[in-house]
């Protein structure tokens, strides 16, 4: 009885009712595009050896793999903080050094 209620009230106003379902359908197309562009972004960002040297610059791993995650976590648990300081400016250096601004403006 109540779905009875429910469909009828639906298609009483037909306008209204079309209204609202298109914009549902247009948020559910926006939230898969955004979904799709950060899964993008994401992967792209794991697999970035153009910006991280693996174990010089800092530690790249594989996607979808916690044991090769887990593997760099301990390496860097296990490393001394001259050793991590060392890192971080060599990734400091590498960036500045390939992606300045002249560099940037040429290569685009």
């Amino acid at each position: 009885m109540i779905f009875k209620v429910a469909w009828r009230n639906i298609w009483r106003a037909k306008v209204r009712s079309f209204i609202v379902i298109g914009s549902i359908a247009v948020g559910i197309w926006a939230g898969l595009l955004i979904i799709g562009f950060s899964f993008g972004m994401n992967n792209d960002i794991v697999v970035s050896n153009e910006t991280v040297i693996d174990e010089k610059t800092g530690f790249l791993f594989e996607s979808n793999n916690a044991k090769s995650l887990s593997k760099k976590i301990l390496k860097i648990l296990s490393m001394d903080e001259a050793s991590l300081q060392s890192i971080g400016k060599d990734g400091r250096k590498n960036i500045i050094q390939k992606f300045n601004v002249e560099k940037m403006c040429f290569s685009t």
